[in-house]
């Protein structure tokens, strides 16, 4: 740009006008290509839970008569259910444990809250390792599902289909005491 008296160049308000106009450009375009960040953390805290419930199972030791009675297979599980109050998903690790009196029921010992935007469509019992089969069973609105871990650390053999817009993984837990792994798409 020429200016009278002969200089060439830009102004000190042009330049910083441009800065803020690519600045402001860059944030959209960040956040836009950060949508997956929620689907894959969640992922991530889901396959954990089944971690730490394998662990837990582990150290808990055979299953013990009474709860076998009561018509559990497992002492440790990783629940999956819709909180009715806010009506978001919650991923529970729970204890089927005495609570009081030989009272025995499932407790919750750690818990997440998926954000709202982002839901565990639905499951499949069986590990969907190729993709492409989709959810065997959609959660729906009351839905709810329970990963059972063994005393060996094996847990249920399963796959959960994760959501967030058009961003889709599956979190799947391999039989015979395979972590579980993450993938892209379903």
């Amino acid at each position: 740009m020429t200016r009278s008296g002969g200089e060439e160049g830009f102004t000190l308000v042009e330049l910083l006008t441009v800065m803020v106009i690519v600045t402001i450009l860059a944030s959209i375009g960040a956040s836009a290509l950060g949508g997956g960040k929620d689907v894959d953390l969640a992922a991530r805290q889901v396959q954990n839970s089944v971690r730490e419930a394998s662990r837990e199972a582990m150290a808990a030791g055979p299953v013990p008569a009474v709860v076998l009675a009561a018509g559990e297979i497992a002492v440790v599980r990783v629940h999956v259910f819709r909180d009715t109050l806010t009506g978001q998903q919650t991923v529970a690790l729970e204890r089927f444990a005495d609570t009081g009196g030989g009272v025995y029921a499932w407790t919750i010992t750690q818990y997440q809250t998926l954000p709202p935007e982002l839901a565990i469509q639905g499951y499949r019992s069986g590990a969907d390792v190729n993709g492409g089969s989709g959810p065997e069973v959609m959660l729906g609105a009351s839905g709810q599902l329970a990963i059972n871990c063994a005393p060996s650390g094996a847990c249920d053999a399963s796959t959960l289909y994760l959501q967030q817009g058009s961003e889709k993984l599956r979190v799947v837990t391999m039989p015979l005491h395979g972590a579980p792994k993450i993938f892209g798409g379903w």
